[in-house]
């Protein structure tokens, strides 16, 4: 009887293993030694330290005024996996041999030195690095109020990335669960200025500071488990809107040569998560509504805010009359609103040499 007990639990613990295993490993393997790669927000890199005194090298592109999440985790428990962080003229800013938000003050190229902590022990890690301020990592999941999303961090030291509009003054909370009953899923919270709003589990209330874009990373607390998890956000108290999407038009007003071909776009800023259900435009007071839906390429806007883009390529600026001409471009959204712009083309004559 004791000995069916205890292959019972061996079986239900295998159960709960294969279970928490189902989540999808989203990390990227590293090159072959030695290692000196780019790494890009939004990456997880799994990489080792294979020999004692191994150090390996990844350069990530920063911006001045960046501020950004660093996580690291290994598999060994004799030694530590250690990240330094040296800015675009050499000076160690930051190390870590867990998690830690660093504010870039150069632009330039980062290099982040991984190394094992005594110099003696080989191990293999998983490197993971997210922009958090002033806008997200292009990648990064919008959340809206009222809403849940399902994911999963995988593989150990791995974090995901969301974010939301908000409105200064609004109370908020953010919720996770998870399905490991070894590890457990933590949420932080910044602003668009970087500030830590808010970390834990398994509920956050706030009040938000400032309105913008806000940022909210999902990892494991102890970065050495993966899970499934659920994360919903609320607003309790406040306008509970975000602000509203602007339309632009490019290229902008301006001058431009009337032999020359150009692309032109309409860029919906914002809400990636309203689409566009009619509109119009016109040229020079005239319906072009027609002619622009046949030309049209959408696309998605690159960038932590997020949005949508609508292109011509190709506009051959011989077609034009020279002299001024006015493209206005309305848009109606799904939540019932419209965005416009209008923009004044100048097509000069004789402008070849």
């Amino acid at each position: 009887m004791q000995r069916m007990t205890i292959c019972a639990i061996i079986f239900i613990y295998s159960v709960l293993l294969s279970l928490t295993a189902s989540a999808v490993d989203e990390s990227i393997p590293c090159g072959q030694e030695p290692t000196d790669e780019s790494i890009n927000y939004g990456d997880t890199i799994n990489c080792s330290i294979e020999t004692g005194g191994d150090s390996d090298l990844f350069r990530l592109q920063g911006q001045a005024g960046e501020i950004v999440r660093l996580h690291i985790a290994d598999d060994n428990n004799f030694g530590s996996a250690i990240v330094e962080v040296f800015d675009p003229i050499g000076d160690s800013i930051a190390s870590t041999s867990s998690e830690i938000t660093i504010a870039l003050s150069l632009t330039g190229t980062y290099v982040l030195n991984v190394s094992e902590v005594g110099g003696d022990a080989t191990l293999n890690y998983n490197i993971a690095i997210e922009r958090v301020a002033p806008t997200p990592s292009p990648g990064a999941t919008h959340i809206c109020y009222a809403c849940t999303e399902s994911n999963s961090t995988n593989p150990g030291g791995d974090m995901d990335l969301y974010w939301f509009d908000g409105v200064a003054s609004d109370v908020i909370t953010i919720q996770v669960s998870d399905d490991n009953s070894f590890g457990s899923a933590v949420v932080a919270i910044f602003d668009t200025t970087g500030m830590l709003l808010g970390y834990g589990a398994p509920t956050v209330q706030l009040e938000l500071a400032v309105t913008g874009k806000h940022s909210i990373v999902v990892y494991e607390n102890g970065r050495n488990a993966t899970l499934n998890y659920d994360l919903t956000l609320q607003c309790l108290v406040g306008d509970c809107s975000p602000p509203p999407s602007s339309l632009v038009i490019s290229p902008a007003s301006g001058s431009f040569a009337s032999s020359q071909t150009f692309d032109f776009a309409f860029i919906l800023e914002g809400r990636p998560d309203l689409s566009v259900v009619g509109g119009s435009a016109t040229f020079d007071g005239n319906d072009v509504s027609a002619n622009l839906g046949s030309c049209l390429i959408s696309g998605t806007l690159l960038g932590g805010g997020g949005g949508q883009t609508f292109r011509c390529p190709g506009l051959d600026g011989s077609a034009l009359a020279p002299g001024l001409h006015t493209f206005v471009v309305t848009l109606d959204l799904s939540d019932g609103s419209s965005v416009s712009d209008s923009v004044i083309w100048n097509f000069k004559e004789n402008s070849e040499p």
